[in-house]
């Protein structure tokens, strides 16, 4: 490959044709750029286009032209932010030309089309994927001078859960108070007895005192093991686990000791 093709065609591409074996192959020149006489017409070309479509257009009035103008003189040296924002400015226009051809239209007039649905819509498509539709979108609130309303949905679930939130930090500290007021009952004041209305009133309130019928009612670990919030697997007997090893649960130290020498002298028989 070269840049001069007169050179490449008389030293080089003609020497090894000649140098071929009874035309058992032929040799093609190619070239890195245009040749001087075609990049002087496309200049030209380009020339003429500018000079018939730019006629009565000032600068600034149209980027295309204003675009072809720089490349002619020489002093086109853009920014690739500015390239970018061009072409991306082309697709939207695309796109609102296709919009407008299906119906779509009226994005300005306020009093039909309100900050809220342009909105609703830029979220739904952020979704969908195209970068074009939202792009389009973003640019009506702005041309509107309009920022991005926020959700009415998300708003309310946000009210809600912080509302909830704030109704279960208020239980919990509240437990924890009153468990704290029967052990000071317990250490100085009246006693165990008297520490345990402090529990018992706390429970019965909300109905909370286990219903004797149920398993476990009258053993404290395994209720608390197998009705806490996240428990641990069964133990192989079958009854709720407080010690967890290696993702297996167990009632007691006793059989969690026979299960770790049965693993051991597993591997011992195994090795």
């Amino acid at each position: 490959m070269s840049g001069d093709q007169g050179e490449l065609q008389t030293e080089v591409v003609d020497q090894l044709n000649r140098d071929s074996r009874e035309g058992s192959y032929s040799v093609a020149a190619l070239y890195r750029h245009e040749t001087p006489e075609t990049y002087a017409k496309l200049r030209n070309a380009l020339s003429g286009m500018v000079a018939i479509f730019a006629r009565g257009t000032p600068p600034g009035e149209s980027p295309a032209i204003d675009l072809a103008r720089r490349v002619l003189a020489g002093t086109d040296h853009q920014h690739a932010d500015d390239i970018a924002v061009d072409q991306f400015a082309t697709a939207m226009k695309a796109k609102l030309a296709k919009k407008r051809v299906e119906g779509r239209d009226g994005w300005s007039d306020k009093s039909q089309c309100t900050a809220e649905f342009l909105s609703q819509l830029l979220r739904g498509h952020v979704d969908k994927g195209d970068p074009v539709d939202v792009g389009n979108l973003a640019m009506m609130l702005q041309q509107r001078g309009e920022a991005i309303a926020p959700a009415e949905d998300d708003e309310r679930d946000t009210a809600a859960l912080q509302r909830l939130c704030d109704t279960l930090s208020k239980i919990v500290h509240n437990m924890v108070v009153a468990e704290q007021a029967a052990w000071i009952e317990w250490q100085h004041g009246e006693g165990a007895e008297a520490a345990m209305r402090w529990i018992g009133n706390g429970l019965a309130g909300p109905g909370h005192i286990p219903n004797e019928a149920e398993p476990y009612s009258k053993e404290a670990q395994a209720w608390y093991d197998a009705n806490k919030a996240d428990p641990f697997p069964v133990c192989p007997c079958g009854r709720p686990s407080n010690i967890l090893h290696m993702g297996r649960g167990y009632c007691s130290t006793e059989h969690y000791n026979a299960a770790i020498s049965t693993q051991h002298e597993a591997g011992v028989s195994h090795g």
